[in-house]
């Protein structure tokens, strides 16, 4: 199966799409829904390292965002929950998630495929995927 630069099968039913476009939280999760399916969900190590090899692909070294989120729990914006949607891969030696300011509750993956919580309404690029997963609460 081919796909175009930028994109990665994660499975015959998902596949990730960076968007090199500086946009907030909510206006990558406007764009990926009208574009895509969501924004990024990721639920194992392997999903994780699947992304950080798209951002590779794509030449992208600097953080973007996903779907995962925060009003009192963390919660992924496609609604994705089992036991499996409770993965994280937080950058623990930066001390995330620590909600400076009490601003930080959206969230980043960087190149090295940790995570950072950031402010939602800064604006950074973000990734989209495609397929399976949908019911959206938000």
């Amino acid at each position: 199966m081919h796909f175009p630069p930028g994109w990665l099968s994660l499975s015959t039913c998902r596949q990730y799409h960076f968007v090199n476009q500086s946009s907030t939280w909510s206006e990558a999760l406007t764009y990926c829904r009208q574009k895509h399916t969501d924004l990024a969900s990721i639920k194992s190590s392997t999903e994780n390292d699947e992304l950080k090899r798209t951002l590779e692909s794509a030449g992208h070294s600097s953080d973007v965002r996903i779907g995962l989120y925060n009003e009192v729990n963390w919660k992924w914006s496609d609604g994705f929950s089992s036991s499996v949607a409770d993965y994280r891969n937080w950058d623990t030696s930066n001390y995330d998630p620590d909600f400076i300011g009490a601003n930080q509750f959206c969230v980043t993956i960087y190149q090295n495929g940790l995570w950072w919580d950031t402010d939602c309404s800064s604006k950074l690029p973000f990734v989209c995927y495609k397929g399976n997963y949908t019911k959206h609460d938000i």
